[in-house]
């Protein structure tokens, strides 16, 4: 049976026991092997945090079309499209608020000077990851092994329904 070893930094040495770390972290190679944040990339980050802003703003502040016309229309799958297509345009309008609101603490983040700090395991998180991503709070490995939960739970999910479903 395959067992995954932990690479933690304990007392100078470094500990390869499982248990040793946050298991959200394993794999995870102290000691700065990844790239850190420097004052450039802040910047940088901030930059695209602020034009992030700025585009979701004038998005959310455009108006979703109402379902009410001046005529009715005709057809019942004209309009059935019509309601479809608002539900869809509010969803994604929701979703910006969302993404908003993340926008905000991580600039409130930087100014704090927590931003690019994993809230799960407390190590840097990436350069490469926060421009792909500037409103992550999850370095790589944390948010790894959160979907790899995640999945685990719906495969228990399903197969246990199915159980359930056979007696």
């Amino acid at each position: 049976m395959f067992e995954i070893k932990y690479l933690t930094q304990a007392r100078g040495g470094f500990d390869f026991s499982p248990g040793s770390v946050n298991p959200g972290c394993y794999g995870k190679i102290p000691g700065g092997m990844e790239s850190t944040m420097n004052k450039t990339d802040r910047e940088k980050l901030k930059k695209v945090l602020m034009n992030q802003l700025k585009e979701l703003q004038t998005d959310v502040n455009k108006e979703v079309p109402s379902l009410e016309t001046n005529s009715p229309l005709p057809d019942i799958n004209d309009q059935a499209s019509l309601e479809s297509e608002r539900s869809f345009e509010l969803r994604i309008k929701d979703r910006e608020r969302k993404l908003i609101s993340k926008v905000y603490e991580a600039l409130k983040k930087m100014e704090e000077g927590t931003y690019g700090i994993c809230e799960s395991c407390g190590e840097a998180i990436s350069v490469k990851r926060l421009m792909a991503r500037p409103v992550t709070t999850l370095c790589i490995n944390c948010k790894a092994e959160m979907e790899a939960e995640e999945r685990r739970e719906e495969t228990i999910l399903q197969t246990g329904g199915a159980a359930n479903q056979m007696t």
